[in-house]
């Protein structure tokens, strides 16, 4: 059960230490004289690249490159989200994230668990998060309930001479962010983190640096659909860097959620860039350049109020990571689904062999994949369209088997879905061949359908609905895999 324990936690001897940390008085110094062409102290948060040492910051720094031309990203450099941003950096990432299978749904590099209707997804721990150096991304997802987003930072300082930087110092640490969303009987429309500072230390450049810089660890949002507002449900978290330095380490909760009723749709939707990071205070004397908060990537979350998923013990509906579509997934052996298993295997790999055949000289092209998900169809989310459009579904799909034999037609994209066999009757341009049937046990076909309510139900897959042309909205993706 995922619940906020415990507040942030702050070194209860930060003062102390601080104290004892001795500062030379030369780094404290304050910058004379107008602003104009006197020389003055600047200092900024930037995101370290994957690949790049705190020796090679270093050294560019001494030998005159800027921080951009190092491949660092400075904080207030994000652009405003919107709806379209949010669900292309959705697709990017999952892109870069991902490589293509056999013609399966591709896989993270760490393959994310399989759906498994009687299993519970396992919290992620510090051990389970990529290393950020390692090619893996900053962002590992393996379900729609646990998130972990790895982040190497740097403070620089310099000092400001007839416009040019003089490099006085840097402060590196990396910053781990754990993610929990409330599942099954425990779904809430809290997220729950867990923020880890570690790897701490600096490089010394010149004779004003000073160390004294002081972190504040928040977190903030930006609705890009329904005008929910997060509401973060602990202080802002303080941090100074000199007790990082000596301590190694820091760690503090928080949780967020967006009160229901500000959503669209039926189901009460709002989508949201979660930004958790750092404003970032340096030492007197310096200014800052820009925004001084720091959060790369942003996280994509989602919250809802639907009625017909699972809700769990609290009854206003839950909140989960919306960056990976969740996978329903077969198993060839095992599960009791193999006839139902090997027939979308055999409709994914080669969908000109299924029946219905395509007219000579087209080609079958059957959805399930990231650039061709799939979408829930509730057939009691928009009567009596949803129900006419479930039930002619299923009644083309039957049409197709012939007789039966003992066995019952199992279709593919399922009845279930708004890429099921009356897709055509609805939506201008569709392939009215683009799905597949075939005859099977009858008890694997009921496992099977069971099985795809309780992964709707599990992952919370929602009916989208529809827009004009009948087509679904980009509410909820999913794919299809077979192992």
């Amino acid at each position: 059960m995922h619940r906020l324990t415990g507040r942030w936690r702050r070194a209860a001897t930060a003062m102390a230490i601080a104290a004892a940390l001795v500062i030379p008085a030369a780094a404290a110094a304050r910058a004379d004289g107008p602003a104009g062409g006197a020389p003055r102290l600047e200092g900024s948060l930037y995101t370290v690249p994957a690949g790049l040492t705190q020796a090679a910051i270093t050294a560019g720094l001494k030998a005159g490159k800027s921080p951009a031309s190092l491949g660092l990203v400075e904080a207030g450099k994000q652009p405003a989200p919107t709806l379209t941003a949010y669900d292309a950096r959705r697709r990017a990432r999952l892109r870069a994230a991902h490589a293509s299978t056999g013609g399966q749904r591709p896989r993270t590099q760490a393959a994310p668990v399989p759906f498994d209707p009687t299993a519970e997804p396992r919290e992620l721990t510090l051990a389970d998060c990529p290393d950020p150096d390692s090619g893996g991304g900053p962002v590992y997802e393996p379900d729609r309930f646990d998130v972990c987003l790895v982040r190497k930072m740097a403070a620089i300082e310099n000092l400001i001479v007839d416009g040019a930087e003089v490099p006085q110092g840097a402060a590196f640490f990396t910053d781990t962010l754990i993610g929990h969303a409330g599942f099954g009987d425990y779904a809430s429309r809290f997220l729950t983190f867990e923020d880890h500072v570690s790897h701490v230390s600096q490089k010394v450049l010149g004779a004003k640096w000073n160390p004294a810089i002081t972190f504040f660890g928040a977190s903030k949002c930006t609705a890009v659909l329904g005008s929910g507002t997060c509401h973060s449900r602990t202080d802002d978290h303080l941090g100074e860097f000199p007790v990082w330095l000596l301590a190694g380490s820091d760690d503090w909760k928080f949780a967020v959620d967006v009160p229901a009723g500000g959503g669209v749709g039926r189901d009460d939707i709002t989508k949201l860039v979660l930004d958790e990071g750092f404003y970032v205070v340096f030492p007197e004397g310096y200014v800052n350049q820009g925004d001084n908060f720091l959060s790369l990537p942003d996280l994509n979350v989602r919250f809802d109020q639907a009625s017909y998923v699972k809700q769990g013990e609290d009854s206003d509906g839950a909140g989960i990571f919306d960056d990976l579509p969740p996978a329903l997934t077969y198993n060839l052996t095992g599960q009791g689904t193999d006839e139902v298993a090997q027939h979308i295997q055999s409709a994914l790999s080669n969908p000109n062999a299924t029946i219905p055949a395509e007219p000579p000289g087209q080609t079958k092209v059957l959805p399930g994949y990231l650039d061709n998900p799939l979408h829930r169809l509730y057939s009691k989310y928009s009567p009596p369209t949803s129900e006419t459009r479930y039930n002619r579904n299923g009644a083309i799909a039957r049409g197709q088997c012939g007789p039966r034999h003992g066995k019952q037609c199992d279709e593919y994209p399922m009845a279930s879905t708004y890429e099921g066999a009356a897709k055509a009757e609805y939506e201008a341009y569709s392939d009215p061949y683009a799905y597949s049937v075939k005859l099977v046990d009858a008890d694997q076909n009921g496992t099977a359908g069971n099985i795809a309510k309780q992964f709707y139900a599990y992952y919370r897959v929602l009916d989208p609905g529809f827009d004009a042309n009948n087509h679904p909205r980009n509410w909820d993706d999913f794919t299809l895999e077979i192992q």
